[in-house]
């Protein structure tokens, strides 16, 4: 009988511990399935299951880490593990769980990362929620190059040593350029320094001791660009000299499109039979040493004139300078004559339109005729009793100090005077030679008057 008793716990037994294997085998498989799909194992000695009672989880403080082989052998794993130890309450249970996150890439495509985690105090473990996190790419360094205008790639030129390049030819006496650039220009040339670019092109010639001679055609012609900047280069002297130039491309130095002349070098320009510089459209002048000597027109251009700055002597028959529209000077030392005959389109600084301004500088202007100024400085137009020779020296000082002075190649009659130092209620001093003049009084901004009083 009491064989029989033992033999019945044991069957009892393990009757029982069967019912509890196969409970757990089937929550063992559910709960790897679930944690599978969040690509998350974690080993406590059993699976931890997901919105279960704690009370039911029996195993206490056993951490495994365990890292499965992935199925496929050829696909390198990388895998990161980290270990944090939750206490879930309930009653005195508590259990350390291990987090074994894969990080690998499997056939080249990043895997999620999963981050779980527990924190209930409850007693029950809530379900895994998922944070997804993006990996960084590697940093990397980006060179931004600002590309270079395409009038800002140099080329040098000399004369003297001068065979075709890369956006110019040349024939032995004419330098074509047709390509957008700056042009570094030394040396003597009998012949002529030819542009035609694009619209939108712009072209920089920089004289470094340039000498141009030329007969039937200008030194430097423009028939074609957007812009044109002839550059005397600090420190150096340069000449255009233009014998018989024709009537259509009618100046030495001659642009059908906007030009600019300056630098700090200097630079003479001479025509016996037509104009020294003439533009078709705007021509502006800045720092520039710039001597003008003409048959007809010093400095002309067809739609306007702008002189920022520069020291400026221009003669010519006609006018010294003369512009169909627009005429503005906002600095700089302006000497200009012209106009040995009577008209209204010959004097020293002559505009078709009656549009000069003047707000800066020095500017004394003689010739036949002249245009009233307006702006912002004050001026003065005067005329003489009689017409005047050439070579004649005219100066204009104020309190013994002297304004401005020219000494001009062509007979005049009349003359305007510009300067800083000229203020209402002055009494200017007009001399020439030996002779003064002493009742031209300052009484207006623009002030207009014939002299008629000698000392």
């Amino acid at each position: 009988m009491k064989y029989k008793r033992i033999a019945l716990c044991v069957l009892s037994s393990v009757m029982l511990a069967g019912l509890c294997s196969c409970k757990n085998d089937d929550k063992i498989a559910e709960y790897s399935e679930m944690l599978a799909a969040e690509d998350i194992t974690i080993s406590t000695g059993i699976d931890t299951p997901e919105n279960e009672d704690a009370a039911k989880i029996t195993s206490t403080n056993v951490s495994t880490n365990v890292v499965s082989d992935t199925a496929d052998k050829t696909t390198a794993l990388s895998t990161t593990i980290s270990t944090k130890t939750t206490a879930i309450s309930s009653g005195s249970n508590k259990m350390t769980v291990t987090y074994v996150k894969n990080t690998s890439s499997v056939n080249n495509k990043s895997s999620n990362k999963n981050n779980t985690s527990y924190n209930n105090n409850s007693g029950s473990i809530p379900a895994a929620t998922t944070k997804k996190t993006t990996s960084k790419p590697a940093s990397t360094t980006t060179t931004t190059t600002e590309p270079i205008a395409l009038e800002d790639v140099d080329k040098y030129i000399d004369f003297s040593l001068i065979s075709s390049g890369d956006g110019y030819t040349f024939d032995g006496s004419t330098l074509s350029i047709f390509s957008s650039g700056t042009y570094h220009l030394s040396g003597e040339l009998y012949g002529m320094v030819y542009v035609n670019v694009g619209n939108d092109d712009k072209v920089k010639l920089r004289l470094n001791g340039v000498g141009i001679e030329n007969t039937g055609a200008p030194c430097i012609q423009v028939d074609n660009a957007d812009k044109v900047i002839v550059n005397a280069v600090s420190g150096s002297s340069n000449y255009m000299k233009c014998y018989s130039t024709n009537e259509k491309n009618d100046a030495a130095i001659f642009s059908k499109d906007d030009m600019k002349i300056k630098g700090e070098g200097s630079l003479y320009v001479f025509c016996d039979n037509e104009h020294g510089i003439s533009c078709n459209n705007d021509l502006e002048i800045e720092e520039c040493q710039l001597t003008v000597d003409a048959e007809k027109i010093g400095i002309n251009s067809h739609k306007s004139i702008t002189v920022f700055s520069g020291n400026i002597e221009t003669n010519g028959d006609n006018c010294g300078i003369r512009c169909r529209d627009y005429i503005e000077i906002n600095g700089g030392y302006i000497a200009s004559c012209g106009g040995k005959k009577i008209g209204a389109d010959r004097g020293g600084i002559i505009s078709d339109t009656n549009n000069l301004c003047i707000n800066g500088g020095t500017v004394i202007a003689v010739g036949m005729n002249q245009t009233v100024p307006y702006g912002s400085q004050n001026s003065a137009v005067f005329s003489f009793p009689s017409v005047i020779t050439k070579d004649n020296v005219i100066g204009v000082s104020v309190s013994g100090m002297t304004l401005a002075s020219v000494q001009p190649n062509k007979k005049f009659s009349c003359a305007l005077i510009s300067d800083p130092g000229l203020n209402i209620g002055d009494i200017c001093d007009i001399w020439l030679g030996d002779v003064y003049y002493d009742n031209f009084n300052m009484t207006d901004a623009i002030t207009q008057a014939i002299l008629d009083g000698i000392v």
